[in-house]
């Protein structure tokens, strides 16, 4: 099964799939769902598993997608961006659609350029929500149609 390149090229997986994983053999060959956010989905659907391989930057549909970036423990990484959002920032959240928004101001959890997803929390103790960076002090929540 390949993903397009080989491991480390552009477009290929960022490292090798975690050993650990204890994943039965599929009895035909995975498929493959597009990337997204920097990761391609490989699924056995006749067993029911699936898992996402991180990728190296660089690939057709990343080049299409996003701004280049390399990946980084499994988690895509700008590289020459300016940072608009600085860890412990106050950022204002926003969620909703083309009929409403609701927003609520957050704090950030890591820096970002536009368009990097990054985790933000109402306080220290609450739970971290995925965010996409949209201005400077500004993300939103991607909705069910957003990716």
């Amino acid at each position: 099964m390949s993903v397009g390149a080989n491991m480390g090229q552009p477009g290929g997986p960022a490292a090798p799939v975690d050993r650990r994983l204890k994943l039965a053999a599929c009895p035909q060959v995975p498929q493959m769902s597009g990337t997204m956010l920097g990761a391609a989905m490989i699924e056995c659907r006749s067993l029911g598993w699936r898992i996402r391989v991180p990728l190296v930057a660089g690939g057709m549909e990343q080049q299409a997608q996003m701004p280049q970036q390399i990946a980084y423990m499994g988690r895509p990484v700008p590289t020459h961006r300016q940072v608009l959002v600085k860890r412990g920032d106050p950022v204002q959240l926003i969620a909703g659609g083309t009929a409403f928004s609701v927003s609520r101001m957050m704090i950030a959890d890591e820096d970002g350029a536009a368009g990097d997803m990054i985790r933000v929390r109402e306080s220290k103790k609450a739970d971290p929500i995925l965010a996409r960076i949209e201005e400077m002090g500004v993300v939103r929540v991607s909705g069910f149609k957003d990716f």
